[in-house]
This record gives structure tokens, C-alpha cells and sequence, in this order.
């Protein structure tokens, strides 16, 4: 570590197109301080690599333009409890971060889910049961049909925005 090199590192992983891999020195250091915090606070506590690069995004995304990070988490955000662990997912991740939970912790419980419903300015939530992979296609496919609906009442907001302006 130290060395400047890409050298792997054990302090955290990322995601990229292949799945998860280790962060090599030269990345470890292009990382802001609280940006490594996050992650190794975020896997220390036991939730899903994918979730905790998605919360990390979040943040970083947020410090570089927050109306379209809203928009992007409003249409892409899931919440998940597993085993008294609740955290944030991306839909893309949702079906990986779920089996994650069920392989890691392998306890018998629903999971349960949670998605904001902008339409109606309340919240969803869905319960799975243990490895039942029908159910989690099923809340999979209603929680991206509430996810496109968010996402047609930000573009509506934003055309009666500029026609007051």
C-alpha cells in the first residue's frame, strides 16, 4: 500500500460491468476521505457491496449536481431490510443485492422492501420470502413499473416548472 502503483488493496471493492473487484492502490488514493469511510463503514456493517457503492454514488453525485441526483435517486431507489439491516439499493442491483443477503446471512425471514411512490406521496412495501425467486421477478417488475411512474411525475413537475417561469 503506499507504493503508488496499482497494487490491490483489501480496504474496499468496486463495481464495474463484470461484477465486484478490489481497489487498487492509485484508486484508493483518488478517493475523498469520506468516500472511503463510507465503504468500509458500509461493509464493516455487513451490507451488500453493490448497495454501498450505489449509497457512495449517491453522495458523490449529489456534491456535483443535486437536482439531477434527486431526480436519479427518486427513479433508481430501493430500500431494503434483511435481518435487522436496512440499506439502500439501485433497481439495477436490486435481484443481486437481495441473493447477496440470502447467501451471506441465510436466515429463514422475508425480506422486505420499500420503494417511494411520488404519484400518490407515499411509500410501497413488499415482503419476500426467503429465496422464493418468483416472488422477488414479481416485486422486481411492480417496484421498476412505480420507479417509471416517479419518474413521469418528476418530467411533468418540470414541465409545469418552466411554463411558471
Amino acid at each position: 500500500m503506499g507504493r503508488g502503483d496499482d497494487t490491490p488493496l483489501n480496504l474496499g471493492v468496486v463495481q464495474n460491468g463484470n461484477g465486484l473487484r478490489t481497489l487498487t492502490t492509485q484508486e484508493f488514493h483518488r478517493l475523498q476521505p469520506w468516500e472511503c469511510q463510507i465503504t468500509v463503514l458500509g461493509e464493516t456493517l455487513g451490507y451488500p457491496p453493490k448497495a454501498v457503492s450505489f449509497y457512495v454514488n449517491h453522495w458523490v453525485n449529489l456534491q456535483k449536481d443535486q437536482d439531477q441526483e434527486r431526480v436519479n435517486y427518486a427513479t433508481h431507489h430501493v430500500g431494503l431490510k434483511y435481518c435487522g439491516i436496512n440499506c439502500s439499493s439501485s433497481i439495477v442491483d436490486f435481484t443481486d443485492n437481495i441473493k447477496w443477503f440470502w447467501d451471506t446471512y441465510e436466515q429463514p425471514i422475508a425480506i422486505w422492501v420499500v420503494v417511494d411512490m411520488l404519484k400518490y406521496d407515499m411509500g410501497a412495501d413488499f415482503r419476500i420470502p426467503y429465496r422464493d425467486g418468483q416472488e422477488l421477478y414479481n416485486v422486481e417488475k411492480t417496484v421498476k413499473s412505480i420507479l417509471l411512474q416517479n419518474e413521469m411525475v418528476i418530467r411533468k413537475d418540470i414541465v409545469v416548472a418552466s411554463i411558471n417561469i
